[in-house]
């Protein structure tokens, strides 16, 4: 049996993917608070330690807004309008300290699941998807799209860090 549209809006998130959000949040948080230098250049990469984690920061608050229901544009969908949104993101957004990042990773991340919470218990939040820079998506695929953005990023981070990653075979 397919699920319907309202299958996928109402509800908890599916097992276990709330405490891998908050599982990931926290090991990276774990990696950036031993960091005492975010200068360091993430390989294969623009960006810094620094420029990564303040990513990974504001992007954790962008989809907690979003599954709280704010639409915040940023980008088209393109990968050239969403560097750009990133590049602008980054230049109004100042922090570069480990500390403060892991701090805001995490209670975004936390931020994020009280919002998909709310909107589960939430007889009225059936409708249409959630409006999103990469298109409409349920809740449970904003959820799961953000887990993968943290381990992206997570794995970049532990790269450029010479530590090891939070999945190992």
């Amino acid at each position: 049996m397919q699920p319907t549209a309202q299958q996928d809006i109402r509800g908890p998130l599916p097992e276990g993917l709330a405490q891998a959000i908050r599982e990931t949040a926290g090991d990276i948080a774990t990696l950036l608070k031993d960091t005492s230098d975010t200068t360091v250049p993430v390989p294969d990469s623009e960006w810094t330690v620094g420029e990564a984690a303040a990513h990974l920061a504001l992007a954790n608050e962008l989809m907690a807004d979003l599954a709280a229901g704010h639409q915040r544009p940023y980008g088209d969908g393109t990968t050239q309008s969403l560097a750009a949104a990133n590049a602008q993101s980054l230049a109004a957004f100042g922090e570069r300290g480990a500390g403060p990042l892991a701090s805001m990773i995490t209670e975004q991340a936390d931020a994020f699941l009280d919002a998909a919470d709310r909107a589960a218990d939430d007889e009225s939040a059936v409708g249409p998807a959630l409006v999103t820079p990469l298109g409409p998506m349920d809740r449970n695929v904003l959820a799961s799209y953000l887990l993968t953005h943290m381990l992206g990023h997570g794995y970049d981070l532990a790269r450029a860090l010479n530590r090891p990653h939070m999945i190992d075979r």
